[in-house]
């Protein structure tokens, strides 16, 4: 699928024509915050900031672009720290980042601070603090190929109260507007279209071909979007200006997903969000869940 992807959008080669060198891990600062870790292998570069809410902040090919979208407005700031399940507060794209599932306003609990920890086979391991208003704690693993453009992200969910609890882990990439979407449909679809339309506004800029569903948004629309997907493949594409950035990961066709899609979409004036999700798990007591993602870029 990846290679049909690439000539699909014309980029003619499928992968980089340079060589990966050693791979570094290493502590830094990035875009006003001090406490990041970056991760290259010559071929491609991301840097993760523990301390507001272990998200990643910055992905590409080496000395290009992040494809990832992060607010100009608030790097280097830290997120809203939510005390109460009913608070508010103002969100802002920040990179990708890992949420929990069904969406309830304590799921939105997801900005606590991680702490970072560099292993001798140079993986990142961030561990979240316990959220008390979900019982829950999250830890992200991430390891980057050492000659490839590739990483995997490894996502754990644990049960940290005494009652049992039913999520699914939901993983977000935010991508700017202006590129292609391109993500799998099936002919065994439970819904009309090979779809979920589940906020329909604008919709009508989302194609469908016999295999894949295409978005791409209108510079003039200037209303949101969100469809989901219940797909035998799991998989997401993004091609922007200069890149094609392509995230797999595991579905389980017969499973229960949060709204019976493994993948979702959602689109504003400001972003795209790329949606992957678990399926949704009983987790009891001192009981850990996990999945997984993987992140390419052409």
């Amino acid at each position: 699928m990846l290679r049909s992807l690439v000539l699909f959008f014309s980029l003619g080669i499928l992968c980089p024509a340079v060589e990966g060198g050693k791979l570094r891990v290493i502590r830094t600062s990035h875009d006003g915050w001090n406490d990041c870790v970056r991760m290259s292998n010559g071929l491609i570069d991301l840097v993760a900031c523990p301390g507001i809410g272990g998200r990643v902040v910055h992905f590409s090919r080496t000395g290009k672009t992040s494809i990832l979208l992060v607010n100009p407005e608030a790097k280097g700031k830290s997120p809203p720290r939510r005390d109460k399940p009913q608070d508010g507060g103002i969100w802002h794209p920040w990179g990708a980042f890992l949420w929990i599932a069904p969406e309830t306003p304590a799921s939105f609990l997801f900005n606590e601070p991680y702490t970072a920890v560099i292993t001798k086979d140079q993986k990142l391991v961030m561990t979240g603090q316990p959220v008390p208003f979900t019982n829950t704690r999250k830890r992200i693993e991430i390891q980057m190929a050492e000659d490839k453009p590739k990483v995997r992200l490894d996502f754990f969910l644990t049960n940290v109260g005494t009652r049992s609890i039913r999520h699914a882990l939901w993983c977000s990439f935010i991508v700017p507007n202006g590129g292609t979407v391109v993500a799998p449909t099936s002919a065994k679809s439970r819904f009309k279209d090979g779809y979920r339309k589940m906020h329909p506004f604008g919709l009508d800029q989302v194609f469908r071909t016999d295999r894949h569903l295409i978005l791409k948004r209108l510079p003039a629309f200037k209303g949101y979007m969100e469809f989901g997907a219940d797909p035998e493949e799991g998989w997401i594409a993004y091609h922007g200006k200069e890149d094609l950035f392509y995230k797999e990961f595991p579905v389980f066709p017969g499973r229960e997903y949060d709204g019976q899609c493994p993948i979702k979409i959602y689109s504003d004036v400001r972003f795209t969000e790329l949606e992957s999700l678990s399926p949704l798990y009983e987790i009891g007591p001192g009981q850990t869940v996990s999945y997984w993602e993987t992140w390419s870029l052409y």
